[in-house]
């Protein structure tokens, strides 16, 4: 009996010992990113050359239809202009995209649109003037992975800038709306221009056929910080993250850091807003609706999450977010030339994923249950089964004497 007992002790000790050692491991050692090449698209800007000057004239150049206003941010009367224009086209072999624009755009789709650079916008601070045509090279994308067992992708760096929602009305009830007869709050990401800007635009100008067809059509999960701004489920190919997936440890978001993120080039003269203060950081947008009508969730250039960002704002960035059928590499170039305001048709219903059935997070992106566990406000999983909650105790142990990041 005193044996058995002896025995029993040295195993509890053993384990014990390995869930100390997996914990302090787990809260002291940074997660290690993976990425892989997906899809191209501009990023990098190129001087110019008499080739790409002369290939850029004899290109079609297309208007952005990017949305503009009177002065009043909220008045619902944005509107689409032609005053920023782009080319895509081959010189060499090689992709470009060329980018002139006649007035400024403005850093939230409710002010002008001006030729002067000191008003409302963050494109001349990047370094990006009127009356000039800039020159960006289409580049491999880089797609950071975040679950390997689902094929779980997100852009590594800061592709663009986009608004949210372009058009935004705020009515006497003090509520904002997708506009003035509107009923569908300002940050509902199921009716947003984001996502059918993610799923037309980006959509078309980063893939060739045969990499579309390796992104699955996936479910989407659109609760919001307040449930009253919830948005339907909805079935897309690209999504923005949400807002408990950037607090979780199994995706590599264990720190501020692990979430902050820098912008390309092309991405900065679109009007990316950048902190200088903090390593040319920017903030980038999430899908979740805030706690009310008029704000979305986003990272900050810190890597924060705030619940602050206006749902009109030009000047966030976008990280694309999508599930593939595999990991392997392809940076193929796409020989579409890019039409801008393309209809959206959302894809079919997506397939049967079980692997992601157990997935770890709170709100899937990608057609998996709710977990029943508890999610840990440690590291942001969900610590299910009896292995598990022993896992968890031991993170509020480390706590409790401050050794938990």
């Amino acid at each position: 009996m005193r044996k058995s007992k002896k025995l029993l002790s040295v195993l509890l000790a053993l384990l014990l010992t390995v869930l100390t050692v997996s914990c302090l491991g787990a809260c002291f050692t940074a997660s290690a990113v993976s990425t892989i090449q997906f899809g191209t698209y501009p990023q990098s800007k190129v001087a110019e050359t008499p080739a790409l000057k002369t290939a850029a004239n004899a290109a079609k150049w297309k208007s952005y239809r990017y949305y503009s206003g009177t002065g009043d941010a909220v008045d619902g009367k944005m509107q689409p202009g032609d005053w920023m224009q782009f080319a895509d086209f081959f010189a060499d072999g090689v992709k470009y995209r060329a980018v002139k624009f006649t007035k400024y755009r403005p850093y939230c789709t409710g002010l002008a649109a001006r030729s002067d650079s000191t008003v409302d916008t963050d494109q001349s601070k990047n370094g990006y003037k009127i009356n000039i045509v800039y020159y960006f090279r289409y580049e491999p994308l880089v797609w950071r992975v975040l679950k390997e067992n689902t094929k779980m992708v997100m852009c590594d760096s800061i592709i663009d800038a986009q608004a949210y929602q372009n058009v935004v009305y705020q009515a006497a009830n003090g509520n904002f709306y997708q506009g003035v007869n509107s009923t569908v709050y300002s940050n509902n990401y199921e009716k947003s221009s984001i996502r059918t800007w993610l799923n037309t635009d980006f959509y078309n100008t980063a893939f060739t056929e045969a990499q579309k067809a390796r992104i699955k059509a996936v479910k989407v999960n659109n609760t919001a910080l307040n449930t009253t701004y919830s948005a339907n489920e909805t079935v897309d190919w690209l999504f923005l993250m949400n807002w408990n997936s950037l607090n979780a440890e199994s995706y590599g978001f264990d720190s501020d850091k692990a979430r902050a993120a820098t912008g390309t080039n092309y991405a900065k003269c679109q009007g990316l807003w950048v902190d200088t203060g903090n390593a040319g950081a920017s903030s980038w947008t999430l899908r979740t609706a805030a706690k009310n009508s008029r704000f979305v969730c986003v990272v900050s250039s810190a890597g924060t999450r705030h619940y602050e960002g206006d749902s009109y704002s030009c000047f966030l960035g976008i990280r694309p977010a999508c599930v593939l059928t595999d990991l392997t590499s392809d940076a193929t170039v796409s020989d579409y030339l890019y039409s801008a305001g393309t209809t959206y048709t959302p894809p079919a219903q997506p397939e049967t994923q079980p692997q992601t059935e157990t997935q770890p997070q709170t709100q899937p992106e990608d057609g998996g249950t709710q977990p029943t566990g508890k999610v840990c406000k440690y590291c942001g999983e969900v610590h299910e089964g009896f292995f598990q909650k022993i896992v968890g105790f031991f993170h509020s142990i480390l706590a409790l004497f401050g050794l938990h990041k």
